[in-house]
């Protein structure tokens, strides 16, 4: 499990419609300054297809799914979606079903990492850091080319201030981005 999560990076996304959204996943994951991207599966699946992307580092495939949800308690229920453990990273527990994932995974190839080699007299906590640095990195950068082309739209959190709605108007203008902006259909108290 250490090599798949070493090796795989999850852009997370919620699986929805324009007409409903989540007020778990707006309370849970956001605050007032925060702001939704929505678009389509389909849009976004063939906008990917046509225009590439591209990863920071090494080359890494794009697998796209939503989430299965088990029921990890009962062994007998996840024991048939266990065999393939590459799959494991679309597998989440019962009890997070309200998110109503889907995951962009970033799948780099496998490769060596050398154990760490300690050194006298530098400190254990620096040669970890600086190892992990190297061998370990936390994340990945996926750009998505002819990002313009896609039809994403901007969904304002439900409690955003005007303020904050001209800000990303003014952001979107400054960086001439031209996609639709909607308040959410929520109201959060």
């Amino acid at each position: 499990m250490n090599k798949i999560q070493r090796f795989n990076y999850a852009s997370c996304w919620v699986i929805g419609n324009k007409q409903i959204e989540s007020v778990a996943m707006w309370n849970l994951y956001s605050d007032p300054k925060s702001l939704a991207i929505r678009i389509k599966y389909s849009d976004f699946k063939k906008n990917i297809i046509q225009n590439g992307y591209r990863t920071s580092g090494i080359d890494k495939e794009l697998i796209c799914s939503p989430v299965h949800y088990l029921n990890f308690q009962d062994i007998n229920n996840i024991s048939g979606h266990t065999d393939n453990l590459l799959d494991s990273v679309f597998l989440k527990d019962i009890s997070f079903k309200y998110e109503n994932e889907f995951r962009i995974i970033a799948r780099e190839k496998e490769r060596e990492i050398p154990p760490i080699n300690y050194k006298k007299n530098i400190s254990r906590r620096h040669i970890e850091n600086l190892h992990n640095s190297i061998y370990n990195y936390s994340g990945t950068k996926i750009e998505l080319e002819n990002f313009d082309k896609y039809n994403f739209e901007i969904v304002n959190h439900p409690k955003s201030t005007k303020w904050t709605k001209n800000n990303i108007k003014e952001i979107m203008k400054r960086f001439d981005v031209k996609f639709d902006v909607f308040d959410s259909n929520l109201e959060l108290k």
